[in-house]
C-alpha cells in the first residue's frame, strides 16, 4: 500500500524540479542567439499557424523544442521511480502530463491516493508552479490550451486528474 505522506513528498519534489526547469528554461529563451531570433516567427505568423495547423500542433511543437524537453525531462525523472511511470503528451488543446503507478494500488485505495493527490495538487505551491509553466508555454502557443495531470492505476485506471 502506497503512504499518503509518501505521495506528498513525491509530489512536492516534482513539483520543485519542475520549477527548477521553468527557471532554467527561462534563462535559456532569455540567452537565445540570433540564429534563434532570425528564425523566431512573428506573432502574426504564430497566430496564422496556430489558425491553420490548431494548437495540437504548436503544443506538440513546444515538446520538441529544447525548453520543451527540459520540462518534459524533468517532470519525467521527478515523478518516474520504481513505483511510477511519466510521460508528456499532447490530446488536441491538452498539454498532459502523466504519471502511472507501477505498483498495484487497492482499488479501495483509490479514494484515499485521490484525496492525497488533490491536495498536493491545489497547493499555492503547485498552482505557482503551473501557472509559470504556463506562461511560460504560452509564449511559444498563441492559442487557448489547458495543461492536465492525470494519475494512473498500473492497469491503467484513473485515480485522480486534474487541470492546472
Amino acid at each position: 500500500m502506497i503512504s499518503i505522506a509518501k505521495g506528498q513528498n513525491k509530489m512536492k519534489r516534482v513539483i520543485a524540479i519542475l520549477l527548477t526547469i521553468l527557471i532554467i528554461a527561462a534563462l535559456s529563451a532569455c540567452g537565445s542567439s540570433e540564429s534563434d531570433k532570425e528564425t523566431a516567427s512573428t506573432p502574426d505568423e504564430t497566430k496564422a499557424t496556430a489558425e491553420s495547423e490548431g494548437v495540437s500542433l504548436q503544443l506538440q511543437e513546444f515538446l520538441d523544442s529544447e525548453v520543451g524537453k527540459k520540462m518534459e525531462s524533468g517532470f519525467v525523472s521527478g515523478a518516474e521511480s520504481d513505483k511510477c511511470t511519466a510521460r508528456c503528451y499532447v490530446d488536441g488543446n491538452e498539454l498532459i502530463f502523466e504519471t502511472k503507478y507501477t505498483i498495484d494500488i487497492p482499488e479501495s485505495s483509490f479514494e484515499s491516493v485521490k484525496e492525497s493527490i488533490l491536495k498536493t495538487m491545489e497547493s499555492e505551491e503547485t498552482v505557482s508552479s503551473f501557472d509559470s509553466m504556463k506562461a511560460l508555454i504560452g509564449t511559444y502557443v498563441s492559442s487557448d490550451f489547458k495543461l492536465r495531470c492525470v494519475f494512473l492505476s498500473s492497469d491503467g485506471a484513473v485515480i485522480a486528474e486534474k487541470y492546472m
